[in-house]
């Protein structure tokens, strides 16, 4: 059965604990595995044919220690995602059956981890779902005095002002 794996952390592009994440999900695949990633987690699909109950005993043991969290779904009708056209297709287009499985088998000195805490997993969560749901934060608006949009204007002339202190010089006229 196919599934995706959301694994959430401080991840770097080059960071081992994301090929560490490609191999142990790959230990299980019956497919090749597909990933894509940024700096606050890994999304990952797989097709393998253990239980419910196998897959969660396999993560609980390879990837407690090197994820903040992690989240495991059946791919199915009822599932519902919404994601970039590219990504979607990289992560769930038409994959080969693999060759013979290479499988590597990792000791993980843990000591050399760090932990997570709730505010490092809140601050990775906020940032993955403000990124999902496109939730944009816009920077403030800063209001100028009249006088410090004259000087502006006589320094750099009148097409520096932004849309904003456009507006606001339009509404100091009035």
């Amino acid at each position: 059965m196919e599934h995706l794996l959301f694994a959430f952390g401080d991840y770097e592009q080059d960071d081992k604990n994301i090929q560490l994440i490609v191999d142990f999900v790959s230990q299980i695949s019956t497919t090749d595995v597909r990933y894509q990633f940024g700096e606050s987690g890994i999304i990952v699909n797989f097709t393998t044919k253990l239980s419910t109950d196998e897959i969660s005993k396999f993560f609980e043991e390879s990837l407690t220690k090197i994820t903040a969290m992690f989240f495991v779904f059946p791919v199915n009708d009822n599932m519902i995602l919404s994601m970039d056209e590219d990504i979607h297709q990289h992560l769930f287009g038409i994959t080969d059956k693999k060759s013979e499985p290479v499988i590597q088998k990792y000791v993980i000195d843990t000591t050399e981890i760090p932990s997570f805490n709730d505010t490092d997993i809140t601050k990775s969560l906020d940032t993955v779902f403000n990124l999902l749901f496109n939730k944009i934060e816009e920077p403030p608006v800063i209001v100028l005095t009249l006088d410090q949009l004259l000087d502006k204007i006589n320094e750099s002339g009148i097409l520096s002002l932004s849309d904003d202190e456009l507006k606001m010089l339009d509404d100091y006229s009035k």
